[in-house]
């Protein structure tokens, strides 16, 4: 069994949280296309503690601190991995983050309606959805009872063989992630590439992108750039790219 694969399985009995949801839904979509111009993704800015590829945070920093010391004209959401087991995260993270009012995607495994219950009441404005571990049926049901509670879905694949077979709505985005879940290791597919360029909605690239290899990533034919690791080892600078 993978570390995600585990990760599903403990999700699918995780309780309900009470957490305060402070303000309503903002859109992530509008937010991209808003802070995207012709040669330049909006990025979605990911507050992560630790993550079973080997990152650890070089600072103590809370994702207040953190997210505000990167806010530019760039920046078109905020991602918080709110998962304890491997990352060490929580949704009270999340739920400190609502006061920018920038929308915020919920980092999860999410397999169950607690789950985005407890993204919802925490301030989430996005959940993910896998589709390499989750089936059509699965992501169907998750994304209606979020987009019922006025939130937006992103739809992640890594195997083009799971490409979502999703037609375009303004509430949904399509998301390849460079990192392969089962073995954590980044994996440029063509043909992942190639699939996401065919989604008539957004599209976000995620996972391994650092100075070296940003110039390239950012001609690719998508809307948004999801930056984890560099940009919280400062690495990368949203005003300087």
């Amino acid at each position: 069994m993978s570390i995600v694969e585990e990760l599903y399985r403990i999700n699918e009995s995780r309780k309900k949280a009470e957490y305060r949801r402070i303000r309503g839904p903002i859109s992530m979509i509008s937010s991209i296309r808003k802070h995207s111009a012709p040669g330049r993704k909006a990025i979605i800015a990911e507050f992560k503690r630790n993550s079973p590829s080997g990152f650890s945070a070089l600072k103590n920093e809370s994702p207040g601190e953190y997210f505000a010391s990167v806010i530019d004209d760039t920046i078109g959401g905020f991602s918080v991995i709110t998962q304890p087991l491997h990352f060490n995260g929580c949704f009270s993270d999340l739920a400190s983050v609502q006061e920018f009012r920038i929308p915020i995607l919920a980092k999860e495994f999410i397999a169950s309606e607690a789950m985005i219950e407890n993204s919802f009441n925490s301030g989430a404005d996005v959940i993910l959805l896998i589709s390499d571990f989750l089936d059509y049926s699965s992501i169907q049901k998750l994304a209606g009872s979020a987009i019922e509670k006025g939130m937006e879905v992103l739809v992640e694949f890594h195997d083009p063989e799971k490409f979502p077979e999703i037609h375009e709505t303004d509430k949904i985005m399509v998301g390849y992630n460079r990192r392969n879940l089962i073995n954590m290791k980044i994996e440029d597919n063509p043909s992942s590439i190639r699939a996401l360029a065919t989604y008539d909605g957004v599209r976000v690239l995620e996972s391994g992108i650092g100075k070296d290899n940003f110039a390239r990533l950012n001609k690719l034919d998508c809307d948004a750039l999801l930056i984890g690791r560099s940009m919280l080892e400062r690495s990368l600078i949203p005003g300087e790219l």
